[in-house]
């Protein structure tokens, strides 16, 4: 079976306008016999570590006269073969270049496409993307700069994999085998406050989705929140208006953690308008609205283009009769219809956990680790740590069950990232 090999992309790594010099970046197989046909040399020139300096040409003649730098496969940002040219900071010779490279058949890389492949390859780790992505946003930045995150995360995995060596051999050899400097008892402890303190500071990864509650006033959107909520965190009236300002909480549903807000009513005037135009205005690419209607009235286009997803709520069913259209969902905050119907379809897609999540997996599983091996179960509780082990080295690497966060940070990249 053939597999298909990734095309070739390209992209600015410097800003627009007018500079000193400008880098566009290359990346796939094939990139460097892209450069070298331009540049006239011989095949094989720019392949490997190789910088070469000449006349980059298209089939009008010379665009400028450009260094191409050449990376290997393996040894790239993103683990491809990858090129990538410095040339003036003028921006219509830029526009040149990436025109020539795109008439070779050189595709423009959409954002944050050259660390999605470097993710792909392997070249960096799930916490490593965050890390990047947190540069761009300043979520997070300071405790994350530097790796500080993927260090921590090191040393507790060293120290779990010596725990659990120590139960193992405790097992096969007995109490002695343990050293008397730290018992197993007192590593599983240390393990367990350390991980209840990354499962704080992994909130930072995973800010940017919501879950708003929308819709016309007095639709029932607080008394939702609230039940939701399990709390009284929303002031409930029958006067319009009575949200302006909305709270949020967050919430786990299905072991998943998602932010709720409640927000100003549609239809609202003066303060009230002000504060709704504001929500829509708020509104991006990774939030889910939930439109709470009892009349029946649509969200607005606005809304819906702007937001991952909309789920239409036909409220207060326990008072009056709705005729529902298609996928929209019956929903009564008094006798609890449609509500479990409703936390399914605003949970996160399943099997895409976040940091938050994952880190919570983790710091379970060496809790009951700590929780067998107080009960004098050695086998169960080196297992469960076994376990736990696995996943915390899954979020160094590939971070499969981070999905969700890895997709959210590689959309606040740029294209030549």
């Amino acid at each position: 079976m053939s597999t298909l090999k990734p095309d070739m992309i390209c992209a600015p790594a410097t800003p627009e306008g007018s500079s000193a010099l400008a880098v566009i970046r290359l990346s796939g197989e094939g990139t460097s016999a892209v450069v070298e046909s331009m540049m006239s040399l011989d095949s094989g020139r720019l392949r490997g570590m190789k910088r070469k300096v000449g006349f980059l040409r298209d089939d009008k003649g010379i665009i400028d006269r450009v260094v191409a730098v050449g990376w290997p496969s393996g040894r790239s940002y993103t683990g491809e073969e990858m090129v990538e040219i410095i040339s003036h900071g003028i921006p219509r010779v830029t526009r040149r270049i990436l025109e020539a490279l795109e008439a070779r058949g050189v595709r423009r890389a959409v954002p944050g496409e050259f660390t999605r492949r470097a993710y792909a390859t392997g070249r960096m780790g799930a916490l490593q993307v965050l890390n990047l992505a947190s540069l761009w946003t300043d979520v997070g930045r300071d405790a994350m700069v530097g790796g500080a995150v993927e260090k921590r995360i090191e040393a507790v995995l060293e120290k779990m994999g010596r725990t659990r060596e120590a139960l193992e051999g405790d097992i096969e050899f007995s109490e002695e085998h343990l050293d008397g400097e730290e018992r197993a008892g007192e590593r599983l402890e240390w393990l367990v406050t350390e991980l209840e303190e990354f499962r704080e500071d992994a909130a930072v990864f995973d800010s940017g989705g919501r879950v708003l509650l929308m819709g016309p006033v007095n639709s029932g959107k607080s008394t939702l929140f609230n039940l939701l909520t399990g709390g009284d965190t929303a002031l409930v009236s029958d006067e319009p208006g009575t949200t302006r300002d909305g709270a949020s909480y967050r919430i786990e549903i299905d072991g998943r953690f998602v932010e709720l807000v409640d927000t100003a009513g549609f239809g609202g005037t003066g303060l009230d308008e002000v504060a709704y135009k504001r929500v829509v205005k708020s509104l991006g690419v990774w939030d889910k609205v939930v439109w709470m209607t009892v009349e029946g009235l649509r969200p607005t286009a606005e809304i819906a283009d702007k937001v991952a997803e909309v789920v239409v709520v036909l409220s207060k069913s326990d008072e009056v009769k709705h005729e529902p259209l298609g996928d929209e969902i019956e929903l009564s905050s008094f006798t609890g219809e449609g509500i479990k119907e409703l936390k399914k379809r605003i949970s996160p897609v399943p099997g895409s956990l976040s940091v938050t999540v994952a880190a919570e997996r983790v710091l379970g599983k060496v809790k009951d680790s700590l929780r067998r091996y107080r009960e004098g179960d050695l086998g169960l509780s080196a297992f469960l740590l076994g376990e736990a082990e696995r996943e915390l080295a899954d979020m160094l690497g590939k971070g499969h069950c981070m999905a969700s966060s890895i997709e959210k940070a590689l959309s606040t990249l740029c294209v030549g990232k």
